[in-house]
């Protein structure tokens, strides 16, 4: 009997284990970094926005992610430390990015907010990014149309 309860509990762990890794690792395909005056101009008009109204709200809250595409639903979660262990082994420290029904990760090490313009999600290179140097940093761009399907 206690044979087949970890048998069980190993067959549950590597199930949720292959649920976990089903989404596409984004640093395994090629993105480009770009200036702020390269980005689409909706995309660094939302930057600003979002940057600005950070200094003058009290909390200095941003949403995790913006979808420029009324069509399109774009969810953000972040996995971490606050998680759990379980979690934290699963899934790793890791950005999910929901679109629609596809489930994309990336590492935690990423800016914010995650921008989603013509099927190309856009970010910050760095954390710090404040209303007076949102125009000096630089933002990833991953196209993904031309992901490998």
């Amino acid at each position: 009997m206690k044979t087949l309860f970890v048998l069980l509990i190993l067959i549950i762990l590597s199930a949720l284990l292959w649920f976990a890794t089903k989404a596409t690792n984004l640093e395994k395909y090629e993105s480009r970094l770009m200036a702020f005056e390269d980005l689409p101009p909706e995309v660094g008009l939302k930057y600003l926005k979002v940057y600005q109204a950070t200094e003058s709200s009290a909390d200095g809250n941003i949403l995790d992610c913006y979808s420029l595409d009324a069509d399109i639903d774009f969810t953000h979660e972040y996995t971490g430390m606050d998680d759990g262990l379980l979690v934290l082994l699963l899934r790793g420290p890791n950005h999910h990015l929901y679109l629609n029904n596809k489930h994309f990760k990336i590492k935690s090490n990423q800016g914010m907010p995650f921008i989603l313009k013509n099927n190309k999600i856009y970010f910050p290179d760095s954390y710090s990014v404040t209303g007076s140097t949102v125009q000096k940093t630089k933002y990833f761009e991953f196209d993904l149309d031309r992901l490998k399907k």
